[in-house]
């Protein structure tokens, strides 16, 4: 999607005079880390934190208190720019010995902000990065220095996965679930601190997220495996960020598809692409919708685990004209989950479910030309009818 930010400039660019003029300060990380994707395994690591001492600073980090307070795509690049990306360069992920990585290492790990002192070697020049993962970075800055100057507040859990050297990535995160914020726990494999000592590494936070979002919602798919079908359609919808969500759980064996139809170019030519799991699980990433089918499993697979019960889930997003600024698949993320809070439309049939879907989508019909579960379904349908 085209990336255009032009109509949030008023908001944000009160910030500009006061980033890139900063080149040593004292400021508040909500903790906040990054690692860089790109040349790996070379990247760029490095810390976000507004160039003052905030009491809020936690604000500026938080997708789950975002989505909570409903924060406007103007809030959200508002928390964003104020932050510097104060930033160095790993040479191997596997050897990241720095001072700096040690200081991501002692924010990833606090479940409050702490203060931090940063020295940059060039003043920081207020632009923005976006990516469809991650929440958008601004203000980067090569640094010569960063000092935690407050000491940590661990949480017990996380002091156990964290210390536990024979502790499995996977085992870790079985451990944390329930107990630490997901994106708490993504920032912590992130730095390199999950995982059996000796094998542990730094790992870009794009990656990061998708990694404990997959594997997260593993270790769910096999827990809602053992519960009984959901008995009859349900439908849950929710819309956050100009995202529209409808999930639609229908009684049967565990299966999973995400449909994503992107109006945000064109509302006559929309993109639409779709990824599916079936009960056996799927070995390939999902190209088509990428982080979002990960980021929209596990939050939905939590669903169903709090109903303990498992179903047939078909979820179909329509991302709208408005959403001009990608933000994360945290949205994707709070917004399904969301919807679980609210009460669903019931149905006596599976068409009925169907029917729903495309008499509130934009799209109407459009999203029964990707999905192969719709098909699978009307298949198996058409089949009993027969007999």
């Amino acid at each position: 999607m085209k990336v255009d930010y032009s109509r949030y400039w008023d908001r944000v660019k009160f910030w500009k005079d006061i980033v890139e003029n900063k080149d040593a300060f004292l400021g508040s990380s909500p903790p906040a880390v990054f690692v860089g994707s790109s040349f790996y395994p070379r990247v760029n690591i490095g810390v976000l934190s507004p160039p003052t001492h905030e009491n809020d600073a936690g604000i500026l980090d938080d997708p789950g208190a975002w989505y909570a307070r409903r924060s406007s795509l103007s809030d959200i690049l508002d928390y964003r720019s104020r932050m510097i990306f104060s930033r160095s360069h790993v040479e191997n992920v596997a050897k990241p010995e720095s001072k700096i990585l040690e200081a991501m290492q002692e924010l990833a790990v606090s479940s409050r902000s702490l203060d931090v002192e940063i020295k940059l070697s060039r003043r920081p020049s207020f632009a923005f990065e976006f990516d469809q993962r991650a929440s958008p970075i601004g203000n980067p800055a090569p640094v010569e220095k960063i000092r935690v100057v407050d000491n940590a507040t661990v949480l017990r859990a996380v002091d156990v996965a964290v210390s536990g050297t024979d502790l499995k990535t996977e085992d870790a995160l079985r451990y944390l679930r329930g107990k630490v914020p997901i994106y708490s726990i993504s920032k912590i494999l992130s730095v390199g601190l999950l995982g059996v000592k000796g094998q542990r590494r730094v790992v870009p936070t794009r990656w990061s997220i998708t990694a404990v979002d997959s594997n997260m919602g593993n270790l769910i798919v096999r827990e809602i495996k053992q519960y009984p079908e959901v008995d009859k359609p349900l439908l849950y919808q929710n819309e956050y960020l100009f995202n529209d969500y409808q999930i639609l759980l229908l009684p049967g064996k565990y299966q999973y598809e995400l449909v994503e139809i992107d109006l945000t170019e064109s509302m006559s030519s929309p993109k639409v692409g779709s990824d599916y799991e079936p009960y056996l699980g799927r070995k390939m990433y999902a190209n088509e919708t990428a982080g979002g089918f990960y980021a929209a499993r596990v939050a939905a697979l939590e669903g169903l685990s709090r109903m303990r019960r498992q179903a047939v889930v078909l979820i179909v997003r329509e991302t709208k004209p408005q959403y001009t600024v990608p933000v994360g698949v945290w949205e994707v993320r709070e917004t399904v989950g969301g919807a679980f809070d609210k009460p669903p439309r019931k149905f006596e049939t599976a068409e009925e479910g169907f029917g729903a879907i495309s008499q509130h989508a934009l799209t109407r019909d459009l999203w029964k030309t990707k999905s192969r579960l719709y098909r699978s379904v009307r298949e198996q349908m058409q089949i009993v009818k027969f007999f």
